[in-house]
């Protein structure tokens, strides 16, 4: 049972309360701390950043993909030798125990081209790769792609894809157009 009693004295109001009624209170914490908790405004402003939650050291090295026009743009010219890796969606290049990801053709046109991409699989690449903090491993944006003993080429020598704009529509390996795209 609860009892409240409050006495005017002075304009001031005084709770007394009997010494096994302090679980109202403990209540009443309770209910305003969950009322504070289950604002999203509240949950937002204390939730940790995942940017510095991480180790330095086991961060990613980009935040977000890089467009592969700036790799063309910064990167060098170069042809790696290694095995096929597919993590994540993505395709990668396992060479001198360095994992470089592969900016290629969407999947889509790789399919459609005949692309023989698998795990584990030995290609030859060239393309223009790019590192920004000078790691060893870093992203390349792939001209061509020897596969089986056969070259598939996604760019042209200045990094158009063959897709789009000038080349539209090529297939890749056989210099052919077939009315894919501008300029057909």
């Amino acid at each position: 049972m609860i009892r409240i009693a409050t006495f005017h004295t002075s304009s001031k109001i005084y709770y007394v309360m009997k010494k096994n009624d302090y679980s109202i209170w403990a209540l009443a914490v309770v209910l305003l701390l969950s009322s504070i908790l289950a604002n999203p405004a509240f949950l937002q402003a204390s939730a940790p950043d995942m940017n510095t939650a991480v180790a330095p050291e086991s961060q990613p090295s980009r935040d977000q993909p890089m467009r592969t026009r700036e790799i063309i743009e910064k990167g060098t010219f170069v042809e790696i030798t290694g095995s096929l890796r597919h993590m994540g969606g993505e395709w990668f290049l396992a060479a001198d125990q360095v994992l470089h990801q592969l900016y290629t053709a969407p999947p889509e046109l790789r399919e459609e081209w005949g692309v023989p991409m698998e795990a584990n699989k030995q290609a030859a690449v060239t393309g223009f790769f790019y590192s920004p903090e000078g790691d060893p491993a870093g992203v390349i944006a792939v001209s061509t792609i020897n596969l089986d003993g056969k070259e598939f080429r996604f760019r042209e020598d200045d990094g158009t894809p063959r897709w789009r704009g000038r080349g539209a529509g090529t297939t890749p390996g056989d210099g052919t157009r077939s009315g894919r795209g501008p300029g057909s």
